[in-house]
């Protein structure tokens, strides 16, 4: 049977006071086998657009409007890590075993992870 998986973000604007928009922002993991479903959610997430990077063990997320970058367990469901940095991250991306980082300052931020 036919299994396909995907993985989305919810981003919205700062919160204010007396607001309707949802504190709940996270990453949602969806499977399609034959039918819809919600496999997991990773919670306390706001992930810009390209700010996202996956694994087949974790999930990458830069913060929209932060300097952090939360790092997520697939297999246990939760943040392992929040790792604050010197600036913003505008777009994370994973080749291999190496998370590239680019920075709103147009550095290049390169970690080997395992």
């Amino acid at each position: 049977m036919l299994t396909e998986d995907f993985i989305s973000t919810v981003s919205g604007p700062p919160l204010a006071p007396n607001t309707s928009v949802s504190k709940e922002i996270g990453i949602h993991h969806h499977t399609l086998r034959p039918t819809y479903g919600v496999c997991s959610v990773f919670k306390k997430s706001s992930v810009p657009a390209n700010g996202l990077a996956v694994s087949a063990s974790h999930i990458f997320a830069a913060q929209a409007d932060k300097a952090h970058i939360h790092v997520y367990s697939r297999a246990r469901g939760n943040m392992e890590a929040m790792i604050p940095l010197g600036e913003r991250i505008r777009c994370v991306a994973l080749e291999e075993d190496v998370l590239l980082m680019g920075t709103v300052e147009g550095r290049l931020i390169l970690w080997e992870v395992c």
